[in-house]
């Protein structure tokens, strides 16, 4: 079994059983009827454990790609932004 532990869930993959607790609550849910794959997983809690402003820095590149005349356009974006948008 592999457990995935964050501030807020833990996830526990058993084969092709996942479920989701809350830590606070500790309310199981099952999400293995959901088409979610391990990476999906795993992407999620990768996001967890990153600042806001990086989150946004990242969100930038995957819109924009690594041009610079693109970038220094959206350079001024911040997490803000992306909040309201």
């Amino acid at each position: 079994m592999k457990t995935l532990k964050s501030s807020q869930y833990t996830i526990y993959i058993d084969g092709s059983n996942v479920t989701l607790v809350d830590n606070h609550s500790r309310l199981p849910q099952s999400l293995s009827n959901l088409i979610i794959s391990t990476h999906d997983i795993l992407f999620y809690m990768a996001t967890q454990a990153i600042s806001n402003d990086e989150k946004a820095d990242r969100l930038k590149q995957l819109i924009i790609g690594t041009h610079d005349d693109n970038l220094d356009r959206l350079n001024k974006i911040t997490y803000q932004d992306f909040k309201t948008a």
